[in-house]
């Protein structure tokens, strides 16, 4: 999962980054709503967070400029508890949800979480099929009830592969969401490396991951019965 953050650099916005981080998702932060609106018009992030108390975030059209770009993003509006004006215009105006400070960081994640299962269509956070348990959440895998061992950026991999079951993915649009804006110097070979390294640790599930060629890869089911 890929999170766009529009906040100042304080402590608050420093532990929204480090809990994203210890499980292993990526986050662009941003302290400018120019910067923030130009990250989310030119990438696919799965949920943004904006921090109303952020400077340039104060006038009230904040999040009607955001959904004047086009972007479908998910958002989140981190608000003051006194201002329910405020969180109103932000619903109104195309938010998803809003949370008052100060807020539990456990909850802005299941948040985070919720607005993601909605975006690929999923009720729960744990997906099943070809003999493998997938847990978003926990970033876990199981292949027939065995614990997988794979790396923190195999189960990010997977995570996206997941995501888009029986629909091509862009090799691009996994890189993207595996390494944040700071994470250029990795090039975009990793990701074949990552792919390769899980295809053998899945070499028993009743899936395959399929290369498309100039493009990226797909994931399905496969029907052994066929």
């Amino acid at each position: 999962m890929r999170v766009l953050l529009i906040a100042e650099a304080s402590p608050e916005s420093a532990e929204i980054v480090r809990k994203f981080a210890t499980r292993s998702q990526a986050i662009d932060l941003f302290a400018s709503i120019d910067e923030g609106a130009a990250a989310i018009s030119a990438c696919d992030y799965d949920v943004a967070i904006i921090d109303l108390e952020t400077k340039d975030l104060l006038k009230p059209n904040t999040v009607r400029e955001i959904r004047s770009s086009g972007s479908t993003t998910p958002l989140i509006a981190l608000s003051p508890i006194d201002c329910v004006k405020k969180r109103i215009e932000c619903l109104n105006h195309g938010a998803d949800d809003c949370l008052a400070k100060p807020f539990d960081y456990e909850e802005l994640m299941a948040r985070v979480w919720a607005l993601s299962r909605r975006k690929y269509g999923l009720i729960y956070d744990v997906v099943e099929f070809g003999g493998l348990s997938f847990d978003r959440r926990h970033k876990t895998a199981s292949l027939y009830g065995n614990r997988l061992p794979l790396t923190q950026m195999e189960l990010s991999t997977l995570e996206v592969l997941i995501a888009h079951v029986g629909k091509p993915v862009h090799k691009e649009c996994i890189y993207h969401k595996l390494y944040g804006l700071n994470r250029a110097e990795v090039g975009i070979n990793a990701v074949e490396t990552l792919v390769s390294r899980i295809r053998k640790k899945i070499s028993h599930a009743n899936l395959k991951i399929e290369t498309i060629r100039d493009f990226g890869y797909c994931v399905a089911e496969v029907d052994k019965h066929s």
